[in-house]
């Protein structure tokens, strides 16, 4: 899942999604099959299936480029920063769904994230850089309460 979402702006959320698996299933029931499973998982995404991508808010947006992503039923989801550029309130709600994808489709994550709260709540363990050199690594819990770490990254 990139950065900067890379949406077929003038294409419906429905088409986005779908394209989602299109080179890996040919069979147009089974992708249609897919965005109805991920439409449950994401049911926010339900009332915006026609509207064109281009048109919804960036963490409206998020959810878009994140259906598309699990959609392929991926085994392993990469996120480079996404909550990149999101309203407090986006973060909060992308935060929510990424909780219940995690549950749900049980991807191992990669995920890329300046948020360091958001990245040590969805991960197990992670790596704190710092001027490009890891300057904390280990269990994701454990660093949430590493002193060091607090006063440094969460304040």
């Amino acid at each position: 899942m990139p950065q900067d979402r890379k949406l077929f702006g003038q294409k419906s959320v429905g088409e986005n999604l779908e394209l989602g698996c299109m080179a890996m299933i040919a069979d147009k029931v089974e992708r249609k099959r897919r965005v109805e499973q991920v439409l449950e998982t994401l049911p926010r995404l339900r009332q915006y299936v026609a509207r064109p991508a281009g048109l919804l808010s960036g963490g409206e947006q998020q959810l878009v480029a994140l259906g598309r992503a699990l959609v392929s039923q991926p085994c392993m989801l990469l996120m480079d920063e996404p909550t990149a550029g999101l309203a407090p309130v986006w973060i909060d709600r992308l935060f929510d769904v990424m909780l219940l994808v995690m549950r749900e489709y049980a991807p191992t994550l990669l995920l890329v994230e300046q948020n360091v709260d958001v990245g040590l709540a969805l991960t197990q363990r992670a790596y704190v850089l710092q001027n490009g050199s890891v300057a904390f690594d280990g269990p994701s819990a454990d660093l949430a309460s590493d002193e060091r770490v607090v006063r440094s990254y969460l304040g």
